[in-house]
C-alpha cells in the first residue's frame, strides 16, 4: 500500500473537518516527528 503525501508530509491520518479546510495527522522527515498539517478546501469567493 502507497502512503498518501502532501509535499514532504506523510499523511497518516484525519483529525479533523471545518468549512475551511482538513486537518491531518502527518510525518515529518525533516523534523523526525508527528505534526498537524492543515490543508486549506478549494473555495471560490463568493460574489456580493
Amino acid at each position: 500500500m502507497s502512503q498518501l503525501k502532501i509535499g514532504r508530509y506523510e499523511i497518516w491520518g484525519q483529525l479533523g473537518e471545518g468549512g475551511i479546510g482538513t486537518v491531518y495527522l502527518a510525518y515529518d522527515p525533516l523534523l523526525g516527528r508527528e505534526v498537524a498539517r492543515s490543508q486549506m478546501s478549494n473555495m471560490r469567493p463568493r460574489g456580493r
